[in-house]
Order: structure tokens, then C-alpha cells, then sequence
């Protein structure tokens, strides 16, 4: 078996439609692969400030959406059944959140 690192939403979603056709449906979120560097690396951007580029809120709300959709879809089909009802909410502001009595 072939071991494969990568931080690219669109390879990392290829190689999940190998095993679950249904992230076909998210595919649009390999979009996401744009901000990747650029928002974390200002040097990158010609004078380096990624706020001078990254400014426009519907396209900051395009990419929440696209990111959301891919979170909701990976926990719906890989939720670990034992941990019940778990909510990770990035997107919101809320890292991890009480659920069922404990911290997840």
C-alpha cells in the first residue's frame, strides 16, 4: 500500500472517491486548494500582505460553504459510532463542543 501525504483538498478528494463515491458531491471544494498557500505564506503574494488580496466577503462566505460542506460530509460518513453525536464546528468558532457529557 502506497502511503500519500498532501495538504491539496483536490487530491485528498480524489483519493477519497476511490473509496466513497458519494464525496463526488463536494467536489467543488477542491476550489478551497487556492487559499492554501497564499494565506499562509504573505510572501508568496506580491507585497505579502493577504489581506490586500483576500478581501471580498462573498467569496470568504463561498469558501466557508465549501469547507462546510466537505466537514458535514467526512463526519457523516466517517463518524466513530462510540463518541454519539459529535459537532466539530471550526467554521463557527467553536473548536471542540460538549456532547453527551464529554469534551470532544
Amino acid at each position: 500500500m502506497e502511503v500519500f501525504y498532501t495538504h491539496s483538498i483536490n487530491d485528498l478528494l480524489e483519493m477519497t472517491l476511490e473509496v466513497d463515491t458519494e464525496f463526488e458531491d463536494v467536489m467543488q471544494a477542491k476550489k478551497l486548494d487556492q487559499y492554501s498557500i497564499p494565506t499562509r505564506y504573505p510572501n508568496v503574494l506580491p507585497g505579502g500582505v493577504p489581506s490586500r488580496f483576500f478581501d471580498d466577503p462573498e467569496e470568504a462566505e463561498d469558501a466557508k460553504h465549501l469547507a462546510k460542506s466537505v466537514l458535514m460530509l467526512v463526519e457523516r460518513r466517517f463518524h466513530p459510532p462510540l463518541i454519539g453525536e459529535l459537532r466539530w464546528d471550526i467554521i463557527e468558532g467553536e473548536r471542540w463542543r460538549r456532547v453527551n457529557d464529554f469534551w470532544m
